[in-house]
């Protein structure tokens, strides 16, 4: 199984009065102008999601409605709720028990919970920091049965690296 980390995209800045609910907060025009380029990069790289896994907060949705739409045919979004901020990273692992070992599955959420996650993945304790740009992608290869410490990292792009590769001529 391969697994894409996703980071939601440039949102609006936190603001009580705009968004007493910053489970609401939306993304920026620039944040979904550059998403919709970096989801260009996600498909130049061969990434062909069946489902997009979302955080239930309307940024990381916005962000996982964005590349699902770019994918050809168009990947389905579900909300996950094991995604929402601040949860047990244990709880993704066992939803992805439940998956199909050959796919490719990518999960939109926030920091620095997808750096604990990846960090659980791959060295099998949830405190490991990655550095992780609103829009930047990790690519972590699973067993069949993902279990903490048995990932493997293949690749981390920055949003930058994303967009330049979608904006490349075939």
């Amino acid at each position: 199984m391969k697994l894409y980390l996703l980071r939601h995209a440039i949102a609006c800045a936190r603001d009580p009065h705009r968004f007493p609910d910053d489970d609401a907060r939306p993304l920026t025009r620039r944040g979904r102008l550059r998403m919709r380029a970096a989801a260009g990069g996600l498909r130049k790289l061969g990434i062909e999601p069946k489902v997009i896994h979302s955080s239930p907060l309307v940024r990381a949705k916005q962000t996982a409605d964005i590349v699902a739409a770019a994918m050809k045919p168009k990947a389905k979004v579900r909300v996950e709720q094991a995604l929402a901020p601040g949860r047990d990273p244990f709880r993704i692992i066992r939803s992805l028990k439940n998956k199909n070992g050959r796919d490719e599955i990518v999960l939109v959420g926030h920091e620095p919970d997808l750096s604990k996650f990846a960090g659980l993945l791959l060295s099998g304790a949830p405190a490991v920091m990655m550095k992780w740009k609103k829009g930047g992608l990790c690519c972590i290869e699973l067993p069949d049965s993902p279990a903490p410490g048995g990932g493997r990292l293949l690749f981390q792009a920055t949003p930058r690296m994303l967009r330049m590769l979608g904006s490349r001529k075939p």
